[in-house]
Order: C-alpha cells, then structure tokens, then sequence
C-alpha cells in the first residue's frame, strides 16, 4: 500500500514540488543518482542564484530574464528583441568596443537570446573570470546608455535579420503556426517583430521595457561548470545592487491566450517542395502531461531520408514514411508556454505527397490514443531518458535548463526526478493523454511552398475522429 501511495504521488505532483524520497529514487541508476545537485538561494533583493558544479573547467554565467515578445503589444512588439540587440552597444563605464575586446581578452564569449516569454544574456569563460563576468552582466543589464543615433543604426540591421529569416522556412514556419494557434494575442506575435513595428520602435520604448521587466524578482543569475555557489551569491549581491525589488508594471493587463484552430497556406509556385506545421493545443510547462507526451513524441518519431537505415526505425510512421517515400523529413515538437504550449509536427514534403503524409501523421497520433502497446511505450521511455541525459552535457545546457526550469517552477528537476517521471508513466498514460490532446480536438496547421493540394480543413478534423 505504501509503495503505491508513493508511486502515485509522483505520478499526481505538480511539478512544483517533489517528494523526495529514497524509495522515489530506488530504481535510478547510479550514474544519475550521484549526478551534482542545483543549489537555489534568494537574495534579499528577490534575485535568485542557482548553480550547478560540474567537472568541467569551464564556467557558464548566464541572466535568465522573464521578459520577452509575450509582454509586448502591437505597437512595440520586437522591443525586447531589439533591446537584447542595444544591450552591448555601450554602458556608462564601457564602450562597444571596449566591451568586445574585455571580452576577448579573457577568453570568454557572451551571447544573447529572446523568446516568446524569455530573454538570455550567457557568457562561458574560466572560473578564475566569474567575478568579471558577473560585473560586465551587471554593467550592461542596469547601465546601458541606449544612444539614440545606435537605435537607429541597429534597426537597419534588424530588418537585415527580419529579411533574411523570412528565407529560413524551416524556422519561419514556426512562427506562422504560432500566429495562427494564438492570434490577436500577444503569444502570436514574432519576436523579431513586424517591419513596421521595427522601423517604429523609438528609445523611449527600450528604456521603458528595461524598466518595466528588468527587476531583481524577475531575474535568475545561473552558474553551472567549474563553480562556487556562495561566491556567486556573493558576486550578485554585489554588483546586482542597482535593480528595482519588483517592478511597477501592471502584469494583469497582459491578455490571455486563446487557442484559435485555424489552416493557413503560403503559396509558392516556384518550388515543389511544401513546409509543413501541424499542431494541437498542448500544455504549458508546469503541467505533467509533458510527461507522457515526452513519450508520444518518441513514438511518433522523425524521420529525415539522407539519413541511412531509415526504413528500420523503431517509429511505426516513420518507416511507414520510408517505405512509401511520403517527405524529405519530418520532426515532432511540444513547446511548452507559461500558460498553454503547442505539440504538432513539422514536415517538409513534394507537393503532391502533402495529404497523405498529414493523413498518416494524424493518424498515428490517433493510433496511440486507442492502441498504443506495453512494449513500444517501454522502448520510448528508455529514448527519452537517453535524450534527457545526452542533452545535459555540457555546461551551457545545464544553465539554460536551471534558468528556465526556476523561472517557470522555482526549482529545478534533477536528472534522477526526470527519470522517475519518465519511468512512473504508463501506458494507460500515454493512451490518456493522446487521446487528450490528439482525438476529436482542434488542429491548427499551416504550409508553406506549393500549396495547391492543401489539404481541406474539415477533411483534417474528420481524420482526427477516425480510427479504423
């Protein structure tokens, strides 16, 4: 009775607890039980600093900032992108170039990125570098002048950017599938932005963002490698002394996200080819039915024909798509949002190839939802638990894992709590939640390319009740 009691209370938590427990732990392997832990303190000021020591010689320093393009409106939206552009183009104290050459000098780098409901500032350098590196952090996220003459400088190459990632369809299809699964919200907007918003966006509208995100409750500083847990609390207090506890800005103004099943085609006569996204309304990240649709993308696999061996892929659909030659490649996802998420497909196929393949596609998913088998849900529980461990690997993926994780939960799941989920899920699950998300639902889809055998919005939702 009490080894069940405990096995469902994995099962049932959110995931903003655990119970750890050593029964919880009993069946992971030892090389995932002694894996290091996260260290997570709260510094008087709300910042938070989680760390994660490694082997490596090497120190990842990275801000995980809860502000990107969803806190944005149709007026300014890009601001948070065009911001992370601004962010090294000088402080009080440093110029652009002085910036690059300190950088250089001490064998570091720096990088940045925007999402959807994030943005990252991460630097990789020596551990003997990690009180510098946290000063320049702080320098460029409190200090940054902002001049008006670099705004205008940088918006010509952000819509350098926003032209040449029109091009990348295999990236803008997300975009397009994100538009139209949560449009007339802030969640459906690029966050490169419009090239009007672009052209638009003045430096009263960067200023104000860093003042309405950037306060210390929103903000992660993260370590993970060769570092010490306390020295960087003490770095952060140090030199993080400058933001604002809580920030002014009225978060309940921002919308919700209705979830608006929809098919979009783009046409393009002048290939054969068709990009392809399709998707269903998914959970968001505090939910544990990823879980089990961890598992489901396992099953439905991916499938990529200049890769060899690929008719005898342990996926039912992607040999399916091997043998009858349906795309040149097609991958499954689940984007994971604050409040809501998306799973779906992306595929790119020949033009004539497109309803069979989406055909096939749905069908699996509905497959799964009435008939997915003990021994198949088995071998993709051991694929995901690879996939967990291998992408871990390296300092840079342990940060970017720690700062969203505490953004989203406030902690982190260990590699051994990771695997107990993975394991505690069941068939019976797995059937559940695909039926939950993939049977008798709503899709939304959208093609890019020659799109003349499109295939019929009602033909798809019809697929979707159809398991024969």
């Amino acid at each position: 009775m009490l080894r069940n009691t405990l096995r469902n209370s994995l099962k049932l938590n959110s995931l903003f607890k655990f119970n750890n427990t050593k029964y919880l732990y009993s069946a992971v392997p030892d090389y995932v039980k002694n894996t290091p832990g996260t260290k997570l303190t709260t510094l008087p000021n709300g910042m938070r600093v989680a760390t994660e020591k490694t082997s490596s010689g090497m120190a990842c320093i990275g801000l995980y900032l809860k502000a990107g393009s969803v806190y944005e409106t149709p007026e300014n939206n890009g601001v948070a992108h065009f911001l992370e552009h601004m962010i090294f183009k000088g402080t009080e104290k440093r110029t652009e170039k002085g910036l690059e050459k300190e950088i250089e000098n001490i064998g570091a780098s720096l990088n940045a990125y925007t999402s959807r409901e994030q943005t990252a500032f991460v630097a990789n350098n020596f551990k003997e570098n990690t009180e510098q590196i946290v000063e320049i952090l702080s320098d460029i996220i409190q200090n940054s002048k902002i001049e008006e003459d670099k705004v205008e400088a940088e918006r010509n190459t952000i819509l350098v950017e926003k032209s040449e990632t029109k091009k990348v369809r295999d990236q803008i299809i997300y975009d397009y599938i994100n538009n139209m699964a949560f449009q007339n919200s802030s969640l459906g907007q690029t966050v490169i932005g419009t090239e009007d918003t672009i052209k638009s966006i003045t430096r009263q509208q960067i200023v104000d963002y860093v003042k309405n995100h950037y306060s210390a409750d929103r903000i992660v500083l993260v370590g993970a490698g060769n570092v010490n847990h306390e020295e960087l609390c003490g770095f952060a207090e140090k030199y993080f002394n400058k933001l604002p506890k809580k920030s002014t800005y009225n978060f309940s103004v921002v919308p919700n996200y209705p979830y608006t099943p929809s098919a979009m085609s783009y046409m393009d006569d002048t290939s054969d080819e068709v990009h392809l996204a399709f998707a269903m309304k998914g959970p968001a990240y505090s939910n544990v039915d990823q879980f089990p649709l961890f598992i489901i993308q396992s099953l439905v696999g991916n499938y990529n024909r200049n890769v060899g061996n690929q008719k005898n892929l342990s996926s039912r659909l992607a040999e399916l798509v091997a043998t009858e030659d349906l795309a040149h490649t097609y991958s499954t996802f689940s984007t994971s949002y604050h409040h809501t998420g998306l799973v779906g497909a992306y595929m790119k196929t020949d033009y004539n190839k497109i309803n069979d393949l989406l055909y096939e596609l749905v069908t699996e998913y509905v497959r799964i939802g009435y008939d997915a088998k003990d021994s198949e849900v088995n071998r993709a529980k051991e694929r995901v638990k690879a996939s967990m461990i291998m992408g871990l690997d390296d300092p840079t993926s342990i940060a970017e894992d720690i700062g969203r994780q505490v953004l989203e939960i406030n902690r982190r799941m260990s590699p051994g709590e990771l695997f107990k989920r993975i394991d505690n899920v069941t068939t019976a699950d797995v059937k559940r939640v695909a039926s939950k998300y993939f049977v008798d639902t709503d899709p939304t889809y959208v093609g890019i390319g020659n799109c003349h055998e499109f295939p019929d919005y009602t033909w798809v939702r019809h697929w979707v009740n159809d398991y024969s």
